[in-house]
């Protein structure tokens, strides 16, 4: 009975040095933080890391060349990415149109990888920008965006951009050469996935669900209200030099975790402007997948210093008189998305 009895204690002991043993383990495991951050900007760099490459400017292709591609039937396909009602009054030919929010499906639902060129169009080019530049991010490498989006293309359509210009602050801007941040975390999140593919995948969906509404912001929302912001001059080293927005700091291609991606600040709205506005929405989708609080300033530097801008400045030269179609209305019961911009 005794050897039973001792038989049965080391058994008791074991099963509870098992169980200590098991709870801390879990407990290890569940403490572990996944670099989500990291894990997702791997993948990124394997689908081509396309903001940081020398490719980049490529990727925005002028009104003229579009048209050029219409009249030699190039292998292409334009996506429209602005309301029913402003397609249903004039469109490119052959331009479907597609909510922002859908983009994900529809690439999926289509052999898009089979055209030469995807070509993402809005009123400003802003909106096509941010979302091409999601979608390369994906890895689709074909998507392509129209400059200055509709505005270009006829005279009809132009009245976003004109509007959008001015030259209020020449005269007022800054020319000190302000210096980044020193190195920080990168922004963090969670994720339900731990797969490279499955965070992008998640993150991606997230952002076109989100809409472009949140990734912009006006240019009398920023300025008066400099230091609530971390400022980027994006893009032009001489412009930057000429005269820039108070505190803005002068960036160009080096946003990789490899050069000056650890100097950005993660508790605070990063605004960035490039000339008009296209590039800056390009370099927000790619710091907002990233979880970054990013936005793109609303038509760019062409917003405040037009005429100082040259030839990067929107101007009657830009608008085309090219043909468009028009189509019926069928009015959408569902959230209609107005695509931006």
């Amino acid at each position: 009975m005794k050897i039973k009895n001792t038989f049965l204690l080391i058994f008791i002991i074991f099963c509870f040095i098992s169980c200590q043993k098991n709870e801390k383990d879990e407990s290890i495991i569940k403490n572990i933080k996944i670099d989500y951050s990291k894990k997702l900007i791997s993948k990124i760099s394997k689908n081509g890391d396309f903001i940081n490459s020398n490719n980049f400017h490529k990727f925005s292709l002028k009104a003229k060349e579009i048209n050029n591609f219409l009249n030699s039937n190039a292998n292409i396909h334009i996506i429209d990415l602005r309301s029913g009602k402003d397609f249903s009054e004039g469109h490119i030919k052959g331009a479907i149109n597609i909510k922002f929010g859908e983009l994900f499906d529809y690439f999926l639902s289509r052999d898009i990888k089979g055209f030469d060129k995807v070509i993402m169009v809005c009123y400003t080019g802003q909106t096509a920008n941010y979302a091409k530049s999601i979608m390369q991010l994906q890895g689709f490498d074909n998507v392509y965006s129209m400059k200055f989006g509709m505005s270009a293309w006829n005279k009809k359509f132009s009245e976003k951009w004109e509007n959008g210009i001015s030259d209020k602050l020449i005269g007022k801007l800054e020319n000190t050469n302000n210096q980044k941040s020193s190195k920080k975390k990168l922004a963090y999140f969670k994720c339900k996935k731990s797969s490279e593919t499955d965070i992008l995948e998640i993150r991606v969906k997230k952002l076109l669900k989100d809409g472009f509404k949140k990734a912009i912001i006006k240019s009398i929302d920023v300025i008066s209200k400099e230091n609530e912001f971390y400022i980027i001059h994006y893009g032009n080293d001489k412009i930057y030099k000429n005269g820039h927005l108070k505190n803005a700091i002068f960036y160009n291609s080096n946003l990789s975790l490899k050069t000056d991606l650890e100097t950005l600040p993660n508790d605070k709205t990063i605004v960035v402007y490039s000339a008009a506005g296209q590039i800056s929405a390009s370099v927000v989708a790619y710091l907002r997948l990233l979880n970054y609080d990013a936005k793109t300033l609303k038509f760019g530097a062409n917003n405040f210093m037009n005429k100082a801008l040259k030839e990067e400045a929107f101007s009657e030269k830009e608008i085309n008189n090219f043909q468009f179609e028009t189509s019926e209305y069928i009015e959408d019961e569902g959230k209609v998305e107005e695509g931006g911009c």
